[in-house]
Order: structure tokens, then sequence, then C-alpha cells
């Protein structure tokens, strides 16, 4: 068998001669197989004068570099854009791991490929989410994503007449845009979206598209 996704430790022996044999390592597992490959390294930023050489050209879009511990945009760390772009290959209906533990998963209308999980796992929290997991039988579908989000008691404010939802944490805003009614976590995902929710409790307001 030889594997679709490769998430490849360049510092992996920890050697004075890690870089050179890094490289021809990946070369010759880039050249023996499909895979793509995380390049997972404390040195990113000094890797392009290793891989930018022309036994390397061809297999460009074949590799992709992380640093190890990285944030990126939207406040994905390196490890979490890593494990979004294994479990969103998965397919929609069907079993993923996570932690180590089989899921079935079943695209639904609040999650519609495994990798949006990671939407629960950021605003709830993954311990939170594998104990309420727990209590669905380990199954993500629309009743148990329903539950999860019920029992979490999550709620932010809702502006109608300025279309803006507001998170608890900016008590100033709150009061400024006064009357906001509380509107629970499930609420805003059914009128707006996961996505939408994410981004309210990352940025404290967002303004709202119409219903």
């Amino acid at each position: 068998l030889t594997p679709d996704v490769m998430i490849y430790d360049w510092e992996y022996l920890n050697s004075p001669n890690t870089s050179s044999n890094s490289k021809d390592w990946l070369l010759e597992i880039l050249s023996k197989t499909d895979a793509f490959a995380f390049v997972y390294s404390y040195m990113r930023d000094q890797l392009p004068r290793f891989l930018n050489t022309p036994e390397f050209a061809k297999y460009t879009n074949r590799f992709q570099l992380f640093l190890k511990g990285g944030k990126m945009k939207l406040s994905f760390s390196a490890e979490e854009f890593i494990l979004q772009y294994i479990i969103g290959a998965a397919t929609k209906s069907g079993q993923i791991k996570i932690n180590g533990i089989e899921i079935e998963f079943t695209s639904n209308d609040y999650l519609k490929s495994a990798s949006d999980i990671l939407y629960l796992q950021r605003i709830l929290g993954n311990q939170y989410v594998l104990d309420e997991l727990q209590k669905v039988h380990f199954s993500i579908d629309e009743a148990s994503i329903e539950k999860i989000l019920n029992d979490s008691e999550g709620y932010l404010f809702l502006n109608e007449e300025k279309g803006m939802l507001i998170s608890p944490s900016e008590a100033s805003i709150i009061e400024k845009l006064s009357p906001c009614i509380r509107i629970s976590y499930l609420e805003v995902v059914k009128r707006y979206s996961i996505e939408t929710l994410e981004n309210a409790l990352e940025r404290g307001v967002v303004p709202l598209m119409n219903d």
C-alpha cells in the first residue's frame, strides 16, 4: 500500500547531516509514490534553498512547507491545517478517526464535509467535543450536532435592527447596540452557518447577511 498523504518530518534524525539526508529522502519518496507531502519543519523558511532545485521542479505541486507549531491565517495552526486536509479527504459518509477514536460521519445541513468538524473543535474545545461524541455513540449527523451545540449552552447576542452578531465578551458593544437579544449557538448555526458562529466568537462582532 502507498500513502495518499504524508507528513514528512524534516528534523527526524536530529543530526548535523539532517538537511542533506532529508532532501535526498524526500526526493526518493516523491519519486516512488504519488503522495502529497506536508514537509514539517522548525526551519521552514530555510528549506526553499534545498527544494528550489531542478530535481524537485516536477514535484512542486506535491508538497507544501509547514512550520511546526506555526500559525496559519484564520488562526489555524499548521497541525490543524494538516488535520483538516486529511479528514477533508474522507468521503462525506463513512468512518474517520479523531484522536484515535473512530467516528461515523454523515454529511448534513450543518457540516458538509468531515473537515468541518474542526469548527466544532475550535468553537467548543477538542475535549468537550470528544466527551459529547461519546454521549451520541461517536456519530456525527444532524441530530448529534444539535445535541452537542445545545448541551454547550453557548450563546451570542443579536441586534436584529443593525444585523450584528456579538460575542458575550464584548460587553461595551452589547450595551452600545442595545437592545440585543440572546441567541443560542444552535440558532446561530441554523439561521446563518457554523462559520458565522466561529467568526463572531473570534472577532467579537460580525455583520450579518439577510437570513
